[in-house]
């Protein structure tokens, strides 16, 4: 599911286009735009003078055919989900939805200065992508009904992403420092990790859960965990001033309810979690289950060997991140995507990897009848990468690089140095300490190698063989071009 489609078609096409050029900085053809945005040449021209009379700092210009982002330092595409966020009505009747705080459809209308055609046209279509979770929109008071574990998440995900609205998630300034304390003080007596994902994730999940049990929006009683308890005397005290808090706001407080993600194994705090969590509750275990099947599928493929220990971290990790077997949660994130970002930019370093990657995730959904959404693809994509970097070797291609230089004896390893922290583990660059002195030898010893990278121009000897010719220093513009070579030496085997 993707939830852009809650936006309007305008701001579905003007994110579009922004994070098409966002993600081509050095520039994108019109050609390219055109198949990544599937407008017309006219609505595309029409979108980005749109976009710029939003935005003044905002400058997209048009030269030889290609459309390049000109903002400043402080502009990127957070700014622009800010902005929807913020600003779209769809976006502000999702917040109607949760605080409840309109009666009647025309009252919300109002609200959201529309006229009740627009409003009843929005409405339409938020009915229609939730229908597929079971989730309804009711009149009288205008509100979100049905799966509530669905309707949960979808606020965690979008008060996540709009983090400025934490401060006024309660009404008073106590309540809030309360939930925010109580959150701390679980982390750090259950010695688990503190971070501010894991803080910002329990809080924002105990913050739409209040205003839940508010309403009297309350979860079913099924399985419940003892993982976590508020047994000792710190979280005994947090929870008594945040309870004391919502009192005076005459707020209904359950530990259990309020902190559902741990009562109820939807988050999965540490690897004791996990195992006590596979042990009594049938659902982890079942996932437990998919995921090891999940991993053993991708080790095989690429013939990867791991010890026990580091393969039941993993089936915690994937467990615990990966959203394809939780029928509940079939989206991502709201509108922006860190991860397909991170995924997209891998994937211009190494491309076969990425599409061998796919093609795994999407033999491995076909084979188990598992519907992967887009979203999917990249969230798995990114958990491979940044948790298993051992397979990704399968699919690498190795290519050796030659560094030569006419500076100085000690150059060469100067350069070797700094080519090796710029290109991690795209090649291998090596040098040659003694070069041969007959021409056809230095032809056999040369031809060993994928790509040359100096600083001269031994083209006119050597014009057959790959040879990037980069300054003593190199700078951007020198790496961008061994880059691209080592790309277009990719894409000719990947073609052979």
């Amino acid at each position: 599911m993707n939830l852009r489609a809650f936006l309007a078609r305008q701001e579905m096409r003007q994110l579009s286009v922004i994070e098409a050029l966002y993600q081509h900085p050095n520039g994108i053809s019109l050609e390219e735009l055109l198949k990544l945005c599937p407008f017309s040449i006219k609505t595309i021209r029409n979108t980005i003078t749109e976009i710029q009379s939003y935005f003044k700092d905002f400058e997209i210009d048009y030269h030889q055919n290609h459309y390049y982002w000109r903002a400043s330092a402080d502009f990127g595409l957070d700014r622009f989900y800010d902005y929807l966020m913020q600003e779209t009505s769809e976006m502000r009747f999702l917040e109607h939805l949760l605080f409840e705080d309109c009666f009647t459809f025309s009252d919300c209308a109002n609200a959201l200065y529309l006229s009740n055609a627009s409003f009843h046209r929005l409405r339409r279509n938020f009915a229609k992508i939730l229908a597929t979770f079971d989730v309804t929109i009711t009149n009288r008071p205008v509100r979100i009904e049905g799966n509530e574990i669905f309707i949960r998440i979808l606020y965690i995900l979008y008060f996540s992403e709009k983090r400025y609205a934490a401060a006024y998630l309660f009404p008073d300034r106590q309540s809030d420092n309360a939930l925010s304390n109580l959150v701390s003080v679980i982390l750090k007596e259950h010695h688990l990790t503190q971070n501010y994902r894991q803080h910002e994730q329990l809080y924002f999940a105990g913050a739409v859960s209040l205003w839940r049990q508010r309403h009297n929006r309350l979860l079913p009683k099924n399985y419940k965990s003892d993982f976590i308890q508020p047994t000792n005397l710190n979280l005994k005290n947090a929870k008594n001033t945040l309870e004391k808090a919502l009192l005076n706001m005459n707020w209904h407080f359950d530990f259990d309810e309020t902190f559902w993600l741990l009562s109820y194994d939807y988050l999965l705090l540490s690897e004791a979690h996990f195992r006590q969590a596979k042990q009594t509750n049938p659902r982890i275990f079942e996932l437990s289950e998919l995921t090891s099947n999940y991993l053993d599928d991708l080790l095989n493929l690429t013939k990867t060997v791991l010890s026990i220990e580091k393969k039941e971290k993993l089936v915690w990790q994937f467990c615990n991140e990966n959203y394809i077997y939780l029928e509940n949660c079939d989206f991502i994130t709201i509108l922006s995507n860190s991860r397909r970002d991170f995924v997209l930019n891998y994937e211009k370093k190494f491309p076969q990897v990425v599409a061998g990657l796919k093609q795994f995730i999407s033999n491995y959904g076909r084979k188990n009848k598992i519907q992967i959404t887009p979203d999917h693809t990249y969230h798995q994509l990114f958990l491979i990468i940044t948790l298993l970097p051992e397979v990704l070797k399968y699919w690498q291609f190795k290519t050796r690089t030659l560094i030569l230089s006419d500076v100085s004896l000690t150059h060469p390893h100067y350069l070797h140095k700094k080519l090796c922290q710029h290109f991690v583990s795209q090649t291998q660059f090596e040098l040659v300490e003694n070069i041969n002195t007959q021409l056809h030898e230095i032809h056999e010893q040369f031809e060993v190698y994928d790509l040359i990278v100096s600083t001269f121009s031994p083209q006119e000897m050597f014009s057959h063989l790959p040879i990037v010719t980069i300054k003593p220093i190199p700078d951007f513009h020198d790496f961008l071009k061994i880059e691209t070579a080592l790309q277009q030496i990719t894409t000719m085997r990947q073609t052979m």
